[in-house]
């Protein structure tokens, strides 16, 4: 977030340089929106989260996979298949959180311990 005179400055600074800016994104703005589901970018500590027929938002992906709760709620009905999703980040978080990410658009059991979503959790679906 940038306050009022942080975005004055930056349009003063463009003015002096001769560069005439027309208008003003958000961050979020610049997540690509899939035609269907939920598109997720994590960049170190946050997760962008758009879908198409909302506006996107910012969530502290610390720990992620409670931030993977919020942008992805569980299927109403057991045994539905969550949204499509489709997830960005880099090399080195993808092998980081590789079992969050490849486990976060199908629908999962409920655990029943505290390892919900780890590397140990004999809870959550698999790809064989």
């Amino acid at each position: 977030m940038a306050s009022r005179s942080t975005l004055e400055r930056w349009l003063a600074q463009c003015d002096a340089a001769g560069l005439e800016l027309s208008a003003a994104y958000a961050d979020t703005a610049a997540v690509p929106v899939a035609g269907t589901g939920c598109t997720l970018l994590l960049d170190g500590a946050q997760l962008y989260v758009r879908r198409a027929d909302s506006l996107p938002y910012l969530l502290d992906a610390e720990p992620l996979g409670t931030a993977l709760d919020l942008a992805l709620p569980r299927p109403a009905i057991e045994g539905e298949t969550g949204e499509h999703v489709t997830f960005y980040t880099s090399t080195a978080e993808y092998e980081r959180y590789r079992d969050l990410i490849e486990g976060c658009g199908r629908a999962p059991r409920r655990c029943r311990s505290s390892c919900f979503r780890t590397a140990r959790c004999r809870c959550w679906p698999r790809r064989p």
